[in-house]
């Protein structure tokens, strides 16, 4: 997958297999703004034109089982400052503006019925070593987390969102949200417990419910965007509640 990637001109900085079987993890050179987002959805394409030639398929989806890790999209940003002691500060001002408005990306960052599978919030029969939501539940520090590199580099990685997320809107929800946690000085609670940390969505539907409210949202992408877009999800949403499934099949048919 590499080599082919590489002999159409995309570089990768790293790779390595995920504990799941069949399952890879691809490091991807930083790109600046909308660049980024064109790179990974090109990225997403090439990978499964490139998976189909052997006979395979690469899939993007957030839990594609039950039993295996589920699949993210950690997002890094570098945050730089003409004065190196700023850099980090600005980081923590921009992952706490991510994590204010955690809740309200969410319908852009985890946009499918899937994604909550993923994230499993308090499902503990649910096999979720990739991002347990039990480390959500003791702090934050793992859904959006700053560090520092051997170099001293400084950057906000993002890891709650998942690959089936459009790459434009999540990217753009993340920025967004990031930068108004600069422009406000928002700080981090490092000191809050575990009854203060948030707690992920159980399902789409919950969002959409809030869609028409969520004002992070309207702001960020216009009433008309959010108008469309969420009327497309609940016609998702919709269906995936009308849809009777195999486990419903096999837990009820000969029990009712």
């Amino acid at each position: 997958m590499v080599l082919s990637l590489e002999e159409a001109g995309f570089a990768v900085e790293s790779t390595h297999h995920g504990l799941t079987a069949g399952q890879h993890s691809f490091v991807l050179p930083a790109r600046r703004g909308i660049e980024a987002a064109d790179y990974l959805q090109t990225f997403k394409a090439a990978v499964k034109r490139i998976a189909k030639r052997h006979g395979l398929h690469a899939t993007f989806m957030p839990k594609p089982n039950m039993s295996g890790d589920g699949s993210g999209l950690h997002v890094g940003v570098s945050i730089s400052s003409r004065r190196g002691a700023e850099a980090m500060a600005q980081a923590k001002h921009f992952a706490a503006g991510v994590l204010k408005n955690l809740s309200d990306m969410m319908i852009f960052t985890n946009p499918t019925v899937n994604s909550y599978k993923r994230l499993a919030a308090e499902r503990s029969t649910v096999f979720q070593p990739e991002f347990p939501a039990a480390v959500w539940e003791k702090g934050s520090e793992k859904a959006v987390h700053v560090k520092e590199d051997r170099n001293g580099r400084i950057s906000v990685e993002v890891q709650f969102p998942d690959p089936s997320a459009n790459p434009y809107l999540a990217l753009t929800a993340i920025l967004a949200a990031g930068l108004e946690g600069i422009e406000k000085a928002l700080v981090l609670d490092e000191e809050a417990g575990d009854e203060d940390a948030p707690r992920f969505p159980e399902t789409l539907g919950i969002l959409l419910q809030k869609l028409d409210q969520n004002e992070f949202a309207h702001r960020v992408f216009g009433e008309k965007f959010c108008r469309m877009y969420g009327e497309g999800k609940k016609e998702e949403w919709e269906r995936f509640c009308a849809y009777v499934t195999d486990w419903e099949t096999a837990e009820y048919l000969y029990r009712c």
